[in-house]
């Protein structure tokens, strides 16, 4: 977990700190991206509008968060392909018990038969049982990929990372902009085919970014402000295709897409330049140690506490802005989700899932 050349057990904590605090704001960014736009769908443009979808963009970058967060952990180890196995199987295992959870909640079985049991299991091969469940498919197939990856970040230099993001990231994430905006130009898909993927460059970059150590204060002043241009970016283009196209027009809803991707990035080195600076206390440290742990298990459950607390959402509507409303109920789902999950990893099965 360390950076090259560094050694100190402070070193060791500002690495686990900041780690945890990437997947903290990851997992309650997908809170938001799944239940902050029924604020601005139900809406016409207006101040309201405005800030609703602004959170909304900026809450995208979630996933690849969490994947480069994950780059940073599992990237550089010396393991064998059997552990890379385990984890796989172990994604698989929360992957089935998850969605068989989501599968009764959305279409309650009478009884269990064989024939129920078949669907279950077929479905489960190719579509999620709910909308937070399809980064399961995403990371199990990165989880295979790994011992392989391992391999290859050894001799990857900072040049070739570069490269991959330009590739997977660069290209794959603005051809898809510039034919929705000029439909004669883009690319086969044939050509991009076996390019990196977005998902993938996120995961080689995140350990990348892991292993160059801490960025400097005018680099992620520059990143803030490209952030920032970029969500107001967005904000723009999705005011456009709503005056073009009504309300249709979440066209850059895509965590892949280049303003996104870029955001991603950019959230990622200011939590990594931050961290080290904030001088959390010890107790204060474990306490973040100990949410981070969590976030998984949040994750699992968020789209569960989404639509059954939606009672407790609509309460908060009647009596505060919406914006506020619904600001509330996504740390409540987050809170209850970590209480949930903080107490199933108690038991020591769940904790080797969660």
């Amino acid at each position: 977990m360390l950076t090259v050349g560094e050694t100190s057990v402070e070193a060791t904590k500002q690495r686990y700190l900041y780690l945890d605090l990437v997947k903290i704001a990851a997992c309650f960014m997908v809170i938001v991206n799944h239940s902050n736009s029924s604020v601005f769908l139900g809406i016409s443009p207006s101040p309201t509008w405005f800030v609703s979808v602004a959170v909304f963009f900026l809450s995208k970058p979630a996933v690849p968060l969490f994947l480069m967060a994950s780059g940073a952990v599992l990237l550089g180890r010396e393991e064998h392909i059997s552990a890379a196995l385990k984890r796989a199987a172990r994604i698989l295992a929360v992957l089935y018990i998850s969605s068989a959870f989501y599968f009764y909640l959305t279409a309650p079985l009478p009884k269990l038969s064989l024939v129920n049991l078949k669907s279950f299991l077929i479905t489960t091969l190719h579509t999620p049982a709910t909308n937070a469940l399809w980064y399961l498919y995403l990371y199990l197939g990165l989880l295979l990929m790994l011992p392989l990856l391992n391999r290859l970040v050894k001799v990857l230099t900072p040049r070739d990372y570069v490269y991959i993001a330009v590739l997977g990231i660069g290209i794959r994430g603005s051809v898809p902009i510039v034919k929705h905006y000029f439909p004669n130009l883009f690319l086969s898909s044939y050509f991009l085919t076996p390019l990196f993927t977005a998902y993938l460059a996120f995961f080689l970059c995140g350990y990348w970014l892991h292993k160059r150590g801490t960025p400097s204060g005018r680099t992620t002043a520059k990143t803030a402000a490209l952030c920032a241009a970029l969500v107001l970016l967005c904000v723009a283009a999705t005011y456009a295709e709503c005056r073009k196209v009504g309300q249709e027009y979440l066209f850059l809803d895509n965590t892949a897409y280049l303003p996104i991707a870029l955001c991603a990035i950019g959230f990622f080195v200011i939590i990594q330049y931050l961290a080290p600076r904030l001088r959390v206390p010890d107790r204060a440290a474990r306490v973040i140690a100990a949410v981070g742990q969590c976030t998984f298990g949040i994750y699992i459950m968020s789209d569960y506490a989404l639509m059954h607390f939606m009672p407790v959402r609509v309460a908060l509507t009647s009596v505060f802005h919406p914006l506020v409303a619904v600001f509330i109920y996504q740390l409540f789902v987050f809170a209850l989700g970590l209480v949930f999950t903080y107490l199933l990893r108690l038991i020591p099965f769940m904790r080797k899932l969660l």
